[in-house]
């Protein structure tokens, strides 16, 4: 299986090898599990949620459906047919490749951040993609330090499809709302501060949806950050 959004580091070497990947995601390995933390956890103070936090979640509901015209759901769960997945962009014998930026069309981004999020531009995460001669997904790999005080990384990309079957979460953090004007489908961390945790915001759109999936990202800051790339993609 191929994903858009690679391993760059040990640590998250460490995610894909614990990791379960649905066939079909296109939300890479590196932010698939919630119950890893970051190598340095103990770095400034900072120390994983409790236990009982990932008791909670593993006993849960997961969650399957749609959340604001987008499909959310774990590795193997059927997509209804009237969403747009992976698969049927890239069937099997089809290869993934990264081509140059000028070829995004409606996927490019313009986005103003603060200078607090950095963009790895040699990232694997970092870069327009396509697959038999159809661009599928444009995404931007990001370092931040966030008010929890972690580095979280972010990825803050577009795509064609409409479902994404790499978010396997319990039921009470996916919701829709409307963020910055836009309705939106948010899959909150585990905790407020976020640590350990990954979470999500989708942005419909009339050619897929624009998203930003991020790990160890505190509640504040995601929707913090949804605002600036609501602003950015509202027409």
């Amino acid at each position: 299986m191929l994903s858009i959004f690679r391993t760059r580091t040990r640590m998250f070497a460490l995610l894909a090898a614990i990791a379960a990947l649905g066939a079909g995601t296109f939300f890479g390995v590196r932010l698939l599990v919630d119950r890893v933390f970051v190598e340095a956890q103990g770095q400034d103070g900072i120390v994983p949620p409790p236990e009982s936090v990932f008791e909670q979640e593993r006993r849960a509901p997961r969650f399957a459906g749609d959340v604001s015209g987008i499909f959310i759901g774990p590795p193997g769960v059927p997509v209804p047919p009237q969403y747009v997945t992976y698969d049927e962009v890239c069937p099997e014998g089809t290869a993934t490749v990264e081509v140059p930026p000028a070829q995004a069309g409606v996927l490019a981004l313009e986005l103003d951040l603060p200078s607090t999020f950095v963009l790895r531009e040699d990232s694997l995460d970092t870069g327009v993609v396509a697959c038999d001669g159809t661009v599928y997904a444009a995404r931007w790999d990001y370092a931040y330090r966030g008010t929890n005080g972690m580095t979280s990384d972010i990825v803050i990309g577009r795509t064609i499809l409409t479902s994404t079957d790499g978010w396997d979460v319990a039921a009470y953090r996916a919701r829709s709302t409307v963020i910055g004007g836009r309705k939106a489908a948010l899959i909150e961390p585990m905790t407020p501060d976020g640590l350990a945790s990954r979470s999500a915001v989708f942005f419909p759109e009339p050619f897929g949806m624009t998203f930003i999936a991020a790990a160890n990202l505190s509640r504040d800051d995601l929707l913090a950050l949804a605002e600036l790339v609501a602003r950015a993609t509202k027409k």
